[in-house]
C-alpha cells in the first residue's frame, strides 16, 4: 500500500487552467479557440483523473487537502466514483457548499488533522529502518504547526505554488505543485530530507539575536 497526498484538484474549474498555467494538451495554460469552457473542462477533468490513476492503486490511501470540484454534487460524486484508493478529505474554502453530499465517498472529512505515519528507509549500509512521522494537515499554510521542532511536517494546499520556499518542513502537495498529479509519501520523504527542522516560537527554539528565532 502507497499513500498519497495532493489537493487543488479544482475540477470543472475552467479559469484555473489559465491562472495555474495547466497544460492540458496545448501548452501550459493554453485553451484553443474552437473549444469552449465545457470542453477545456472535460479535457482537463480527464487529464487528471487519468494522473491520479495511473498512480493510485485501489487499497492505497489518499489525503485530499481540498479544493476538490467547482461544480454541483452529482459531477462531483461521479468524479470520485471514477478515483482509486481509500480517500480522506481535508476542506479547503471551496469544498464547503458540497462536501456533505460527497463525504460517503470519504473515510472521514475535517478542517484539519495531525497523523503520524510509518516510514521505511534503507540506511547506508542497505538494512531497512522504520520511523514514525508526524504530518500536520491543513489546506492552508500554517506558520507554526504541533510537532514543528521535532521534525514534524506540516503540508497543505491552497498556493498553487505560489507561496515562497523558506526551507522548512512544510510544503504544497497541491496538483499545480507536482505535475498534476497526487505526491507519495516517499517522495515527500525525500524533500524533506533536505530542509531543515526549525521553530518560530519558544518550542525548542534557540534565541540568535533581538528576539529572532531559528
Amino acid at each position: 500500500m502507497t499513500i498519497w497526498f495532493t489537493s487543488d484538484t479544482h475540477y470543472y474549474h475552467y479559469n484555473i487552467i489559465g491562472f495555474c498555467g495547466r497544460d492540458i494538451g496545448y501548452g501550459p495554460g493554453h485553451v484553443p479557440g474552437f473549444m469552449d469552457r465545457h470542453e477545456a473542462c472535460s479535457q482537463m477533468n480527464e487529464l487528471l483523473i487519468k494522473n491520479y490513476n495511473a498512480v493510485v492503486k485501489p487499497d492505497d490511501e489518499v489525503y485530499h487537502l481540498g479544493d476538490f470540484a467547482f461544480c454541483g454534487n452529482q459531477k462531483a460524486n461521479e468524479i470520485l466514483e471514477r478515483l482509486n484508493g481509500k480517500k480522506y478529505l481535508i476542506l479547503g474554502n471551496h469544498d464547503y457548499k458540497i462536501h456533505k453530499q460527497i463525504a460517503h465517498h470519504f473515510l472521514w472529512v475535517r478542517d484539519y488533522t495531525r497523523k503520524s505515519f510509518d516510514i521505511e528507509y534503507q540506511d547506508d549500509e542497505g538494512e531497512t529502518q522504520k520511523y514514525r512521522q508526524s504530518i500536520a494537515m491543513c489546506h492552508f499554510p500554517i506558520a507554526s504547526w504541533d510537532q514543528m521542532s521535532h521534525g514534524g511536517w506540516h503540508i497543505h494546499g491552497h498556493c498553487h505554488g505560489s507561496m515562497e520556499d523558506i526551507g522548512v518542513c512544510r510544503i504544497d502537495v497541491g496538483v499545480d505543485c507536482h505535475g498534476l498529479s497526487p505526491v507519495s509519501l516517499d517522495k515527500l520523504r525525500n524533500i524533506m530530507a533536505l530542509r531543515a527542522v526549525r521553530s518560530v516560537d519558544h518550542h525548542g527554539a534557540v534565541k540568535i539575536e533581538r528576539g529572532s528565532y531559528v
